[in-house]
């Protein structure tokens, strides 16, 4: 498992190890799964994914949802046909419920309402994620401490859960060991202030190589707005500036912020999941110490 916040540069490690080792790559990241979001989700360059099989990127259209749940399975019988080729299997990514899951196993055996959720969801557009993020935190605050303020997927669900059970969502969530997996579990990070110039410098490029145009783009080929991806840091402040809620400047300065706040997020999470971190200022380096690791672990062939 190669994790850790953004932009700090899991995509070119986990290839350089995967060239070293023989492995391929097994996303874990929300936002790269759906197609045509390239350029807002930093995904692998195709030159990457030609030197080193990629899999779960691009599987989804845009206004599809998806879990944690069904990224485990997903990932699951994926990281086991991997392995069954003599090859190791490296997950990367910045997702820590989907890497959670994937370990452990994610079981929500709640009962669901179609009908209710979208009548939540309607909802959530009138008023907006953070209002429906703060009615989950006065009904089930474990689950709402979880859960991003602008996740409205999953606080949808949460409150879809409440309203047709009565009970608390956190309680119906188990996780649930897997000791099959053998795993080595790295965090990428570094300096908070290089960390953020890299945020900086990688949004600006974003913008640059043609944020506005791509999202412009989906949503040409009617997507709406409130598709799961376009509600992700980056295509977010974009519609907001197509919209004319924000100017160009506004845009960038926005995105830079939500992503510096994500990142902070990030390192919180895997922090508290006992990651092995690694300094990745410098990703020559940052490689070598993946590689030690794996040469001192048991799962080494």
């Amino acid at each position: 498992m190669i994790a850790g916040p953004t932009a700090t540069g899991k995509s070119e490690v986990a290839v350089a190890v995967a060239k070293e080792v023989g492995g391929e790559i097994i996303n874990a990241d929300s936002v790269q799964v759906y197609k045509y979001c390239d350029i807002g989700t930093a995904k692998p360059s195709a030159q990457q994914r030609r030197e080193v099989p990629h899999y779960l990127y691009d599987i989804l259209e845009p206004d599809q949802e998806f879990n944690a749940g069904e990224y485990e399975n997903l990932a699951e019988r994926i990281a086991l046909s991997i392995y069954k080729k003599g090859k190791l299997p490296i997950v990367v990514g910045g997702t820590g419920l989907y890497i959670k899951a994937l370990l452990w196993g994610l079981s929500i055996p709640a009962p669901k309402d179609p009908a209710l959720r979208e009548e939540l969801k309607e909802e959530m557009n009138r008023v907006g994620s953070e209002v429906m993020h703060k009615r989950l935190e006065e009904i089930d605050p474990i689950t709402a401490s979880r859960l991003s303020p602008q996740d409205g997927v999953r606080i949808v669900r949460a409150l879809e859960i409440f309203r047709l059970t009565g009970t608390p969502p956190s309680q119906f969530s188990s996780w649930q060991p897997k000791p099959w997996i053998e795993a080595i579990t790295v965090a990428l990070d570094m300096p908070k202030e290089r960390l953020r110039r890299r945020i900086d410098q990688r949004t600006e490029k974003m913008v640059k190589e043609g944020l506005v145009e791509e999202t412009q783009q989906i949503l040409s080929m009617g997507y709406p707005e409130s598709s799961p991806p376009l509600k992700a840091i980056g295509y977010k402040q974009v519609i907001e500036y197509l919209d004319g809620k924000l100017s160009l400047l506004e845009m960038v300065e926005e995105i830079k912020k939500a992503t510096r706040r994500y990142a902070k997020r990030q390192r919180t999470w895997f922090r508290k999941e006992g990651f092995t971190w690694i300094d990745s200022e410098n990703p020559e380096q940052a490689v070598e110490k993946v590689l030690n690791l794996l040469k001192k672990s048991p799962i080494n062939r």
